[in-house]
């Protein structure tokens, strides 16, 4: 089992959140209990991974077998070692409050929780393992066209390097060499509906890109500059040189840079093509109009007019750190979201005009995610195959 990362925290508060989550397990959760929990999670990124882990099945299923070989001094002895209160605490637990908090301890790096009985936790593991079969989350898998017009399918099939070895594949990446004798040819990089990959350009640029999305670049960077095509979403680590900018061409705009770290987001069903600067400078063009951004600032373009403002970038990579995070999300940008990563077909029965807030990482089975979504009693789905219909 993974460990999240630990913090400190008082007693009461620690109690409180395992109080919620297992609410949030067993379903009994209020709407007021609920808003709070979410209020929680969005409050770091710690507490959003914690989440995760603690509400993973598959370490649900592992804390209940190692439940089972607990006794009381053993779990004494494991909290003494782990947890880090706050304020000394002359309490003397039960067995059923210790045992079961450090299972949570060993878990995911936090102590504290209330967490409910061995009988609810198994029976209630079993239930969601076993309705979480449905749809599968996305995996890495994309498409490679050669400029022959050769197309490669990058998954456990593919060879492990093509091109006299200049073009490299590895779990999940693909990587290129930059000769210097080469004559640069065009590549593109398509990644489907449930799929996500990364490429790691000539110059050791990195993009990730997301599911439904595409990257068209050549295979090594001559002239002046280096430009690229980007459809859909990905994230860019470019490499610094000042001597040959950094461009990126994608739903009409241009964004220009030296060196840096930044999101781009153009999937055409959003009608608002958004960019997200998380370290370095670049300059944004849309029509007639440019911006620069700094670190931290967001710019949206809707019709050739750019909005700048100030956000947590770390929002607009959480796809790229394997989560779903929505803050306020409408409900159909949530379901676009969804149906990318999940391959699915949607339906509305009825107009739902709803903004949620919700973690949850993106590793997880659908049925866990539309869970966790209708709990917050504003939204419920019905899944007919990889048809998605959402519902008042």
């Amino acid at each position: 089992m993974k460990e999240a990362p630990g913090f400190d925290m008082d007693f009461e508060n620690a109690e409180r959140i395992g109080f919620l989550i297992a609410s949030f397990l067993k379903g009994t959760l209020t709407r007021l209990e609920r808003s709070e929990l979410d209020q929680w999670i969005l409050a770091s990124q710690k507490n959003e991974l914690l989440f995760d882990e603690l509400t993973s099945p598959e370490n649900i299923q592992k804390t209940i077998e190692w439940y089972k070989s607990l006794d009381e001094e053993k779990a004494r002895r494991k909290i003494a070692q782990r947890i880090s209160f706050k304020k000394p605490r002359k309490k003397i637990f039960s067995l059923s409050f210790v045992a079961v908090a450090a299972s949570i301890i060993l878990l995911a790096g936090i102590a504290g929780f209330y967490f409910f009985s061995k009988k609810q936790l198994a029976d209630h593991s079993a239930q969601r393992v076993a309705t979480t079969k449905d749809v599968l989350p996305g995996r890495d898998k994309a498409v490679l066209t050669l400029a022959g017009g050769k197309k490669i399918v990058l998954d456990s099939t593919a060879p492990a390097s093509i091109e006299s070895g200049k073009i490299k594949i590895g779990t999940g990446s693909i990587s290129y060499q930059a000769l210097a004798s080469e004559v640069p040819t065009e590549n593109l990089l398509t990644v489907p509906r449930g799929g996500q990959y990364k490429v790691i350009l000539s110059d050791g640029t990195t993009v990730w890109l997301n599911a439904e999305s595409s990257l068209q670049y050549p295979t090594a960077f001559s002239g002046t500059e280096r430009r690229v095509v980007l459809r859909g979403e990905g994230y860019f680590e470019v490499t610094k040189n000042k001597e040959k900018p950094f461009i990126v061409e994608s739903s009409g705009n241009t964004i220009k840079v030296l060196g840096t770290h930044f999101n781009v987001n153009s999937y055409g069903d959003q009608n608002v093509f958004t960019t997200t600067l998380l370290e370095g400078s670049i300059k944004l063009s849309s029509g007639g109009d440019a911006r620069i951004l700094k670190p931290g600032e967001q710019a949206e373009v809707s019709r050739n007019n750019i909005d700048v403002h100030t956000v947590d970038p770390m929002g607009a990579i959480a796809w790229k750190n394997g989560v779903f995070l929505f803050r306020n999300t409408p409900v159909h940008s949530i379901v676009n979201q969804l149906a990318r990563w999940y391959d699915l077909d949607v339906e509305y029965a009825e107009p739902v005009d709803r903004h949620l807030n919700a973690s949850i990482g993106r590793n997880v089975p659908l049925s866990k995610v539309l869970h966790y979504l209708e709990e917050t009693g504003d939204i419920h789905f019905k899944l007919e195959g990889k048809k998605l219909i959402v519902m008042k």
